[in-house]
């Protein structure tokens, strides 16, 4: 009998929750506001960035079973901010193109697509022409050039976690880091790009990006799993 009466007041504490009414043993009515961190993010971020509602919250994939990337895979993906490779697979050990990146990020902030001519590699027809015109118009990406971008070339970790770094700005977060911040927070020996130190700092910092990453692969190519733990 008492775990019958426990599982009727968990019922009613979820039903009253769900109603956004008070907690269950309180019952005075109080409507429950949402803390302001949960639902309007923080005071520096940018109007267009937006939390995108859960669409899939069913969708897994077979051969990320067991995997570290699972919760985050399944979670950018019952938002529709990232997609398997068919089959039921998500090929988690598979590289990742730069533009597939871009149309990631954009995804995960919430942003508009938009089109853009600025490259001359990126074709109006591409299905990520919207993704890399709007993440170059907020500031998100460079090009190989002041022409070219290379959406097929591979994105490395270096490169995602200097991407990734302008994003967390867009979601209001302070970015800057002194030289000798940069210094401490990086892995002794890591082989970066002097471009790519600030950003990969921040996000080992941030718990973005793994210090044993950075370290031993920061120009090597980022794999799908490793992208989606990133972005998650």
């Amino acid at each position: 009998l008492r775990s019958t009466e426990q599982g009727v007041c968990a019922l009613g504490a979820a039903l009253r929750s769900a109603k956004g009414e008070s907690a269950f043993f309180s019952m005075n009515d109080t409507p429950y506001t949402v803390p302001a961190a949960v639902s309007g993010g923080l005071s520096g971020r940018h109007p267009d960035v937006k939390v995108l509602p859960v669409t899939n919250p069913d969708i897994t994939f077979t051969d990320i079973a067991g995997q570290d990337c699972r919760t985050a895979v399944e979670a950018l993906a019952a938002r529709g901010v990232i997609s398997g490779k068919g089959g039921g697979l998500f090929a988690p050990d598979d590289t990742m193109t730069r533009a597939e990146f871009a149309a990631i990020v954009v995804g995960a902030l919430g942003l508009i697509p938009r089109e853009s001519d600025v490259f001359a590699d990126v074709s109006p027809s591409a299905w990520y022409a919207p993704y890399v015109g709007t993440a170059y118009g907020y500031g998100l990406i460079n090009g190989r050039s002041e022409t070219t971008f290379d959406p097929k070339g591979t994105i490395s970790i270096q490169e995602a976690s200097t991407l990734l770094s302008r994003a967390a700005v867009l979601c209001g977060l302070d970015t800057a880091l002194t030289e000798e911040e940069t210094a401490a927070l990086l892995p002794a020996g890591a082989d970066l790009s002097s471009w790519a130190r600030t950003g990969t700092a921040f996000c080992l910092r941030e718990g973005i990006v793994e210090a044993d990453l950075v370290q031993s692969s920061a120009r090597e190519n980022a794999l799908r799993s490793q992208v989606a733990q990133m972005v998650y």
